[in-house]
């Protein structure tokens, strides 16, 4: 943490002399494409929590109060997402839905998933944070 501070109010690379400065923090708040940035970072949060919590939400009303047949099942199927990092999960889609090369793309052999675009990328987070709910 102190790195990330130091580096953030200085100015120099490996090797070169070092000059404290707080130019870094006038770049950032004054370029144009920050509010355009912290935009679709709020749209991709908030897409992803609301695609996380329907699947969520409908998860824990099948399993808390009815007797469902295969219910232990079901809270395993929800609670996986804790032992898996999110590293892992990131790999797993990567192989899946890549669009050049992806698992999921092969099968119907034409590029209809990509996890690279907002979708996929929505698609992505909210798989991994529906457990949470």
């Amino acid at each position: 943490m102190a790195a990330l501070v130091f580096g953030s109010v200085s100015e120099g690379g490996p090797g070169e002399e070092i000059h404290l400065t707080l130019d870094n923090f006038r770049r950032v708040l004054t370029n144009d494409e920050v509010p355009l940035i912290f935009l679709r970072s709020m749209v991709v949060a908030a897409s992803a929590t609301v695609g996380a919590a329907v699947p969520g939400f409908l998860l824990a009303w099948l399993v808390a109060p009815n007797e469902l047949p295969r219910r232990p099942a079901c809270f395993a199927g929800g609670r996986r997402v804790f032992p898996d990092p999110f590293v892992v999960e990131c790999h797993r889609m990567d192989i899946l839905g890549n669009p050049d090369v992806g698992l999921l793309n092969r099968v119907v052999d034409a590029p209809i998933f990509n996890i690279y675009s907002y979708f996929g990328i929505v698609f992505v987070l909210s798989q991994h944070l529906t457990g949470f709910f």
